[in-house]
């Protein structure tokens, strides 16, 4: 448990460094972006990645979370998930690129094709990385997969940079997409031991996809909620309400991002060994809940009070529609949070049959209250995103007391305290901030 937990807190940290130098580099360059480009440049990115998600939610196959999950891996189970992901990377790339046209045409944006034919380059990517890194993950080597993550951030951030002030427009960002990419599966060769044979096993690609079908699956309903508020938004209000949109959901929910970055991978390996250990589970769990609420509560609270002030001194006055969909959406940081724990917990226990149950309705309930809301304007389609977010939270709380037993009292305990410290900090910030 000791050799465990120490192997958690350093990979953790390394994660840390990483995902919190590649989200610092990312905001920077993201502000920067603001000011040089328009809503309409990244409303179309974002029309544009709604369909790049939805085709490369299958270039994954869920295989490297299999292969971090596994209890006995083999050289085959590695060789059969680098082949299978590379033939469908290279399907999934020319289909993406012969489909251009037709979303350029559904949007009206005859912008959009070029942007989606580049974009789907990314699945190539994908392809070639992520049996290497799921490798490596199982190997709890962070500092390289972080000191890697940071470096593409940055070169990539300054050639989107570059690119934007010499008047690229939304090409800028898909420069930074790819860049970001290249660099990402260049290093991982580089710095990973792992090389494949020229060796497929269909006993071993069974094994892998009764696992990895279901992450599939869970792929698909995560995509669907996280864009299809995007698609309804670019569908009904165009680009430039979408752009608003995305510059608020960026600033408010950048915490998630860089949660999900910094712990999801440590986690999932940390409760996969743990999966038969219930007590320690359970110890491991209730300390990563504290940890993150003690930095979501305040951080939160911080996003809702100074939303106005955010906006304009990081993007400029020409934003402003955009401060009170961020503020709303701030708000479903709270839950989704401890959500994100939580789904990382029954990934590490190999119930993914559950969690694509969970996602599944999940999904549809957010797709039906954006549907409802979407006409209304981005600011409802905000509200509906965290009132679904809040209900999920219960869902997701019970499940996990049924699986390993998990203590709600002592959850709420660190939460009230949490909201607690929350609330002070909220009083000086108001005290001070009116001056």
């Amino acid at each position: 448990m000791k050799e465990m937990a120490k192997k958690t807190g350093r990979g953790i940290a390394w994660s840390a460094v990483g995902s919190m130098g590649n989200q610092i580099t990312s905001f920077v360059v993201f502000i920067v972006l603001t000011r040089l480009l328009e809503p309409k440049d990244f409303g179309l990115l974002g029309m544009a990645t709604v369909f790049t998600s939805i085709i490369g939610m299958f270039a994954e196959q869920g295989f490297e979370q299999a292969i971090v999950q596994r209890k006995n891996l083999e050289q085959g189970h590695l060789d059969t998930a680098f082949w299978t992901s590379l033939a469908i990377g290279t399907v999934l790339t020319m289909l993406g690129i012969l489909m251009s046209g037709w979303v350029a045409s559904l949007y009206d944006e005859p912008q959009l094709g070029p942007v989606v034919a580049a974009l789907s380059i990314t699945f190539l990517f994908s392809a070639l990385k992520n049996t290497q890194q799921g490798y490596l993950i199982r190997e709890f080597d962070f500092r390289s997969l972080s000191l890697r993550q940071l470096l593409a951030g940055i070169v990539s951030g300054v050639a989107g940079i570059l690119a934007a002030f010499f008047g690229a427009g939304v090409y800028a960002l898909v420069l930074k997409v790819l860049v970001n990419g290249l660099i990402d599966v260049v290093l991982l060769w580089k710095i990973s031991t792992w090389r494949p044979r020229f060796r497929y096993s269909w006993e071993h690609l069974q094994d892998l996809f009764r696992f990895g079908a279901n992450m599939v699956g869970v792929k698909i309903t995560i995509v669907l909620r996280r864009y299809s508020d995007n698609l309804l938004i670019g569908f009904f209000l165009g680009a430039a309400a979408l752009g608003y949109y995305t510059v608020a959901y960026r600033l408010a929910l950048l915490f998630i991002d860089m949660l999900d970055s910094v712990i999801g991978q440590v986690t999932i390996s940390t409760f996969a060994r743990l999966q038969d250990d219930k007590i320690n589970l359970r110890q491991v769990l209730h300390k990563i809940l504290k940890m993150v609420n003690l930095i979501a509560f305040p951080l939160f609270t911080g996003l809702i009070i100074l939303a106005p002030d955010l906006i304009s001194l990081f993007s400029g006055a020409r934003w402003s529609t955009s401060v009170p969909v961020m503020r709303v959406l701030s708000g479903s940081g709270y839950a989704i949070t401890t959500q994100i724990v939580l789904s990382y917990l029954m990934i590490g226990l190999g119930k993914m049959t559950l969690l694509l149950r969970i996602n599944l309705v999940n999904a549809l309930t957010y797709v039906i209250a954006f549907a409802l809301t979407v006409r209304s304007g981005i600011f409802y389609v905000g509200i509906a995103y965290t009132a679904v977010s809040f209900i999920y939270l219960g869902v997701y709380l019970y499940l996990t007391h049924r699986m390993i037993g998990f203590n709600y009292w002592e959850y709420f305990y660190h939460l009230f305290w949490s909201a607690a410290n929350c609330g002070i900090m909220a009083a000086a910030i108001l005290f001070f901030w009116n001056l």
